[in-house]
């Protein structure tokens, strides 16, 4: 099980996705917690849907910014940038990230 990340095409499939595992969740969450990254924070709740419209990305482009400063773990570290590339398709596209735990 993983929680996907994802960009939708016009008819509505996921057109890019990144995966997270739990771990490298709960590792990532932690930091978010300590760096107080509310935008982050959003995905606490590893079993539940979650959104960012795509007025939230240049916010949530920051806090990836500070959180790869911060932060040592390598997995964490590869989930962030594949995180990056994905928001940056979706802030040049004007779409919403789609996170889906399943």
């Amino acid at each position: 099980m993983s929680l996907d990340f994802a960009s939708l095409s016009e008819a509505g499939t996921p057109a890019h996705t990144v995966s997270i595992s739990v771990d490298v969740h709960h590792e990532l969450i932690c930091a978010a917690k300590d760096l107080r990254l509310i935008l982050l924070l959003r995905i606490e709740d590893y079993y539940q849907d979650a959104e960012y419209e795509a007025t939230d990305l240049p916010y949530l482009a920051k806090q990836i910014m500070v959180m790869r400063e911060n932060i040592q773990s390598s997995a964490v570290l590869s989930f962030l940038e594949q995180f990056n590339s994905l928001m940056n398709i979706a802030l040049l596209q004007h779409a919403k990230i789609h996170v889906l735990a399943d």
